[in-house]
């Protein structure tokens, strides 16, 4: 992910601190005296520092560019509603003029697109699953593809949708796939195909679930999801009531935004 000389360096001093103590950990016995009764332990700390020096390596790298991003990326998005704080978090460490390492990763890909979607910005929305199918892993495409109906069936392009829903709905799938197939056929494409009931369903269910525990974004897209609703089935009065709250709790999301002019017209 993105890292920085900085960050490289730190990594590298721990690790290397732990890869020596390790190794002199090892060498003690010789040193001490060859073969003596403690030396066993001696050994098995040395194999201890050098576990360590592996695992900081590997857990420094995640922890100093992907692991920061996805913590950075839940906590603007999901709890304090702020996506485009994130977009620019985001792009500032990508480009960062010290980065040694600067490759794009699926996983802080699909923060970002959840940030241009609660944006509406859906030019980007497109330019990042471009992004995510080029550098996700072939199990990990089905889902790129799910996230693109997604998209298409809440812009209104149906037709392609329904294909890239059926070509992984016909695919091989593993149980996450399925899961998250099963999902937008609950939401986005029930209401997509006009199939209300069940979309209001998912999303009142969604409301009121105890785990995993909603966040607010969770809550602000249910809400006005079930506004929208209500608007299609000439329930205005519920319809405002779930406008009204996605207007003072949305934060700087575009439901927020998109309630208020709603609103004005109801």
């Amino acid at each position: 992910m993105f890292l920085t000389k900085k960050a490289l360096f730190k990594i590298w001093f721990i690790t290397i601190t732990y890869a020596v103590f390790g190794v002199i950990w090892f060498l003690m016995p010789i040193v001490h005296t060859a073969l003596r009764s403690d030396s066993v332990r001696y050994v098995v700390f040395g194999i201890i520092f050098l576990l360590l020096s592996v695992f900081f390596y590997k857990w420094g790298r995640f922890a100093e560019g992907k692991g920061k991003l996805l913590s950075k990326g839940k906590k603007l998005i999901h709890y304090e509603l702020r996506p485009a704080e994130f977009i620019r978090l985001y792009e500032e460490s990508r480009d960062c003029p010290d980065n040694v390492i600067s490759k794009p990763d699926f996983d802080v890909l699909w923060v970002v697109l959840s940030a241009y979607d609660v944006l509406d910005d859906v030019e980007r929305e497109f330019e990042a699953l471009e992004q995510m199918s080029i550098v996700a892993p072939e199990k990990k495409k089905p889902l790129v593809k799910i996230l693109k109906a997604s998209m298409l069936f809440d812009k209104g392009r149906t037709e392609e949708a329904e294909s890239l829903y059926f070509e992984v709905l016909n695919g091989k799938k593993d149980l996450t796939t399925m899961a998250t197939l099963d999902v937008l056929a609950k939401c986005d494409r029930a209401k997509a195909m006009g199939d209300y009931a069940t979309a209001e369903a998912y999303y009142r269910q969604k409301l009121i679930k105890s785990f995993p525990k909603n966040t607010p974004l969770d809550i602000i897209l249910a809400r006005f999801s079930l506004a929208e609703i209500c608007c299609k089935t000439d329930r205005k009065e519920e319809a405002k009531e779930h406008f009204n709250y996605c207007v003072e709790n949305g934060g700087e999301t575009s439901m927020a935004s998109t309630a208020r002019e709603m609103l004005e017209k109801l």
